[in-house]
């Protein structure tokens, strides 16, 4: 019995990490937990509303040079991603969205590392 709930346990958790889904993209805007985010080039831009609970990680990310993706570097201060959206207008602020399912309209955010223009993380 045992080992079947360890077997079930690990059978969950490597679902859960298969159907988390993460994607590059410009955050625009931020309005309580309602978080807008445009993915694509200017000819092919899709634009989701997606969902921030008070779970959701805000973070710093950088570029791992040698698997090259972004990962997070450390916590975001509390007002600072609102400073950023602020200062950058309309273009909004490039950052890495890791939605609890695919990415879609409505999903829920579980993480979002938001990125540096001079060099990501700084």
């Amino acid at each position: 019995m045992r080992k079947f709930v360890c077997a079930l346990v690990v059978t969950l958790c490597v679902i859960s990490l298969a159907v988390a889904d993460e994607s590059l993209g410009r955050i625009t805007k931020v309005e309580g937990k309602k978080v807008t985010f445009v993915t694509g080039k200017k000819d092919a831009k899709q634009t989701y509303d997606l969902t921030r609970t008070a779970t959701t990680k805000v973070v710093k990310g950088n570029l791992d040079t040698d698997t090259k993706k972004f990962k997070a570097s450390g916590p975001l201060e509390k007002g600072e991603l609102k400073a950023r959206l602020e200062k950058a207008g309309e273009k909004g602020v490039f950052a890495v969205v890791i939605t609890d399912g695919a990415l879609k309209d409505g999903a829920t955010i579980t993480e979002i590392r938001v990125l540096s223009k001079k060099g990501a993380g700084q």
